[in-house]
């Protein structure tokens, strides 16, 4: 739209050259943003942990999703063996299911994997 019009060219470039200091220190901010994030995500995975066994360091997210895992598990343990109907148990097993699954799911085909995918591109 604007190479041809020669007017509408020099008031692109005009503002442009107006608006580029500005331009210029949003796009330092923005890369600034994602080092420092890559950094954070760097000295946080490697920081200490929530939890230390020796064998098993959980970070605080870690812990909660084991633990939620583990309450969840000990539910379903407790429906299938309880005295509930065979519609409930079913019931139970596939939303282990779908749970299970979607999760997966989420994983391979979300932003985890494509985050994961990217900084080993990067070689960090």
């Amino acid at each position: 739209m604007v190479q041809p019009d020669p007017r509408a060219r020099q008031d692109f470039v005009r503002t442009i050259a107006e608006q580029w200091e500005s331009v210029r220190l949003e796009i330092e901010f923005c890369e600034r943003s994602v080092t420092g994030a890559r950094e954070f995500a760097r000295t946080w995975r490697d920081g200490k942990p929530f939890l230390d066994f020796g064998w098993l360091q959980l970070q605080f997210v870690e812990f909660l999703s084991v633990l939620l895992i583990g309450i969840g598990g000990y539910g379903a343990l407790e429906v299938l063996e309880g005295d509930f109907s065979a519609e409930i148990k079913a019931s139970v097993i596939t939303l282990v299911l779908i749970g299970g699954f979607t999760q997966v799911l989420v994983f391979w085909l979300g932003s985890s994997r494509d985050s994961q995918r990217k900084t080993e591109m990067l070689g960090r």
